[in-house]
């Protein structure tokens, strides 16, 4: 008996689909395995008769951490704008201990661990045959067309072969393109050409000479700011003006808007300057800068907050906030142990005009500020 050629073509679309296999109801013999792989243009999924691979991944090893993405778009928006708005953040995930940031699209902000970049990671899912990678660190853009390529450089630091383009990314980065034994004699002129397609140098228009009048003296801003939260968290030193960004930065381990400063903190830490969504413009100009830029002055009863290593420092002395950041440890204080919202040990720091007197006042306002 012969197959029809339509009911064999219709029961082929379905094997594609539905993960089985076609069978001569004669002979018992398979006439078409499940080998055909189908796109899913939304998820950026290869489904590989009934398992799903992986297409692509974006990485990026910025400021201590290594965030990973999936889809283009939202690595892009990264590149731009140095954080992503929906990310799943594992501490200490990385490959060498770093926070590991999985960016994910709004379409999968709820999705937590099943998101496609983190199934890959963990080993629930596999890279497709057609993979493509990045990893930019250290000014450079590695680029991949093998997954075992991508996660050896990322264990090793750098590849064993490669084609290298100097200034050929679309800032002039540095661009390798990562070989292997298996190809490390050939020009890689097909993942070039997907690199830059993906990544076209953008032309800058150069504009005409004008004249231009002496720029005015500007007046130094005077802001005289209350209060101070400063937060030591993952090797980065934050810090607030803005008690409710504070609240929520403790409760969610991120700010939604920031000032960063890569070493400016008081040991040279990565300086994070929490803002509150009124002030995300206005870059140094927010409080907490000023105050530490000595461009803004303390204004009356001043209070501040510094949480480190399962302590809270309570200050009502800017003065006193500085000494602790350079040095470590107050030198008077009064310390009341798990007197802390969560267990905390309180430290009320003192000084040597107040070192004999309980710091009531202080416990008081600390009570007060937290029953917020």
């Amino acid at each position: 008996m012969q197959f029809s050629k339509v009911v064999l073509g219709s029961a082929l679309a379905a094997a594609v689909l539905s993960g089985c296999q076609v069978v001569d109801p004669d002979s018992k013999k398979v006439i078409k395995s499940n080998d055909i792989t189908v796109v899913d243009p939304d998820s950026k999924e290869v489904i590989v008769g009934s398992k799903k691979a992986i297409k692509q991944i974006f990485e990026v090893d910025h400021d201590g951490r290594m965030y990973q993405f999936y889809d283009f778009a939202t690595y892009q928006s990264f590149l731009d704008v140095g954080e992503t708005a929906y990310r799943l953040t594992r501490i200490g995930g990385g490959p060498k201990g770093e926070t590991l940031v999985f960016g994910l699209a709004k379409a999968d902000k709820k999705k937590g661990a099943k998101t496609p970049a983190a199934m890959l990671w963990d080993g629930k899912v596999e890279a497709s045959k057609d993979f493509y990678g990045e990893i930019r660190k250290h000014g450079r853009i590695y680029v991949f067309n093998n997954k075992a390529d991508m996660d050896a450089v990322r264990q090793v630091g750098e590849p064993s072969y490669m084609f290298t383009e100097i200034g050929g990314g679309p800032k002039g980065e540095t661009v390798v393109y990562v070989l292997n034994k298996s190809n490390k004699k050939k020009r890689p002129d097909a993942l070039i050409a997907k690199f830059k397609t993906l990544n076209p140098v953008v032309q800058m228009a150069v504009a005409e000479p004008v004249a231009e009048a002496a720029p005015e003296v500007a007046e130094p801003v005077i802001v005289k700011t209350t209060e101070i939260f400063d937060v030591i968290h993952d090797g980065r030193y934050y810090s607030f003006y803005d008690y409710a960004t504070y609240q929520s930065f403790l409760s969610v381990g991120e700010t939604a808007y920031r000032l960063t400063r890569i070493g400016g903190g008081p040991k040279g830490e990565t300086l994070v300057f929490g803002l509150a969504k009124a002030d995300k413009k206005k870059g140094d100009n927010t409080p907490a800068a000023l105050l530490w830029d000595g461009k803004s002055e303390v204004e009356g009863n001043f209070y501040a907050e510094l949480r480190k290593h399962g302590r809270i420092y309570v200050f009502n002395k800017k003065a006193d906030l500085d000494a602790v950041r350079q040095v470590g440890e107050p030198s008077y204080m009064y310390t009341q142990i798990g007197a802390g919202a969560n267990g905390e040990t309180l430290v009320f720091v003192l000084n040597k005009d107040n070192k004999k007197k309980k710091p009531v006042e202080l416990m008081e306002k600390y009570q007060a500020v937290n029953a917020k």
